[in-house]
């Protein structure tokens, strides 16, 4: 396989890096606008970091973020299709929230 041939598989998984590695900062840029407009925090995870970490509670979601990066890189290419399917419904989940959020918000 050259480095211009790859199949569905590992084009899937660069996708995902990249749209999750694009999300990450519009999450945050977002919900730091809806906190300027006196908007309270829905996730009560998210809310319990802002409570104990002030303005930087997006540490842990990067945290679990950059996990989810180096687990997606390690794994090059996901071999099962099931998991390649809740890969991409979580990244798409996350997309669409963010999407949301910036719509709502800009």
């Amino acid at each position: 396989m050259n480095a211009i041939s790859f199949d569905h598989r590992t084009l899937m998984t660069r996708i995902m890096i990249g749209i999750v590695i694009i999300e990450q900062p519009i999450d945050v840029l977002t919900t730091n606008r809806a906190l300027h407009y006196n908007m309270v925090e829905a996730n009560p995870i998210q809310l319990f970091a802002m409570e104990h970490m002030g303005s930087y509670y997006w540490l842990p979601k990067l945290a679990i973020v950059l996990l989810f990066l180096a687990l997606l890189y390690q794994a090059k290419v996901i071999k099962s299709p099931v998991v390649l399917f809740v890969a991409a419904l979580v990244a798409k989940f996350y997309f669409v929230v963010c999407l949301n959020t910036y719509f709502m918000w800009w």
